[in-house]
């Protein structure tokens, strides 16, 4: 029965263990979220509304450098400065060009940031996710499950046998 319990505690920490290690906390994943959303809203039809959009950027980054201080910042530094710049010329086109820069940092940055966490950045290389399939726990989830659907029967037939 001993070895039913041990095998029992194995196949949940299988299970368990790859997903609660390395998260991003609430808070991380909050601040990351909102810098994304700012940087997805980059968008205007004149150079105060693009100002106005800036200048969130701007603040949400501050707040994700506070909650994050060890990542790197400067690919998304330069960007968000070029974007800037950009508004400063008020070329529209330059606008656009310099916000699909910014969101290009940033989706290294996010990578960066779920990588020093521990977990496995999604996307593709392309889109700055580091190349790799999702991180899906549903996996690890029905391997338990299994584990302990197979474990329990069996160890009843092996006590039975053991016993006549």
């Amino acid at each position: 029965m001993k070895r039913i319990a041990v095998l029992a505690m194995v196949a949940l920490m299988v299970t368990v263990l790859p997903v609660a290690a390395g998260a991003l906390t609430e808070e991380e994943a909050a601040v990351l979220l909102l810098l994304g959303e700012k940087i997805d809203a980059l968008d205007g039809e004149t150079v105060e509304e693009w100002t106005a959009v800036h200048a969130e950027v701007v603040e949400a980054l501050a707040a994700l450098k506070d909650i994050l201080p060890d990542l790197d910042y400067a690919e998304i530094d330069a960007a968000v400065a070029a974007l800037g710049a950009a508004i400063e010329g008020g070329d529209i086109a330059e606008m656009e060009a310099a916000a699909a820069e910014v969101a290009v940092a940033f989706a290294a940055l996010e990578a960066e940031a779920e990588a020093e966490a521990g977990e496995t950045p999604e996307g593709g290389v392309s889109t700055g996710g580091g190349g790799t399939a999702g991180n899906d726990p549903l996996p690890f989830i029905m391997f338990g499950i299994a584990a302990l659907v197979l474990a329990v029967p069996g160890a009843f037939y092996l006590r039975r046998r053991s016993q006549n």
